[in-house]
């Protein structure tokens, strides 16, 4: 009996070290089209100049301090190339972790992904993987508003979709 007390008490504790510890892995694998998607990001600011949705975001996000500001042409890059509303990425940051203050330290991951524990090596590669993600994993299934995304994206929290769809109105009325 105390053999099997021991036993788990190891194990548990293992896990759960294991579970403070970001993972520190590649994005999915992606395919020669998605690749060249990455390679066509242009500099923020010609993004900025060509889009001004990308402008609002930059403005958005700069005037909250973000990280994230100097990527607004990425965000949006991203979600028109994988056809997702350009607000609901930065919206979904906006709540997990304060548009990117609010996360462990050098793991990109300002989107809550994996309990926040996942680690992307740079923020060109979180947004692709994340709106990737988005777009596979919800936007196929018809999942397309934050209401509907949050009912799997952060099951334990029922307000989660009411709280990014505030983020995303936020983004359009500043």
């Amino acid at each position: 009996m105390a053999k099997k007390f021991f036993f788990f008490t190891l194990l548990g504790i293992g896990l759960f070290l294991a579970a403070l510890t970001p993972v520190r892995a590649e994005p999915l694998m992606v395919s020669q089209q998605e690749a060249s998607a990455q390679l066509r990001f242009k500099k923020t600011t010609t993004l900025l100049k060509e889009n001004p949705r990308s402008l609002l975001l930059y403005r958005f996000l700069k005037s909250r301090q973000s990280p994230l500001a100097p990527f607004a042409g990425d965000l949006v890059a991203a979600a028109d190339y994988y056809h997702l509303d350009w607000r609901l990425l930065p919206a979904i940051s906006g709540l997990e972790s304060n548009f990117g203050h609010l996360m462990i330290p050098h793991t990109y991951n300002a989107y809550g992904y994996l309990g926040g524990y996942y680690a992307f090596p740079n923020w060109h590669k979180s947004i692709l993987f994340m709106s990737k993600y988005l777009a596979d994993v919800y936007y196929a299934r018809g999942l397309t508003t934050p209401e509907a995304i949050g009912r799997i994206y952060a099951p334990p929290c029922p307000y989660w979709g009411n709280a990014v769809r505030r983020f995303m109105n936020l983004l359009t009325t500043e």
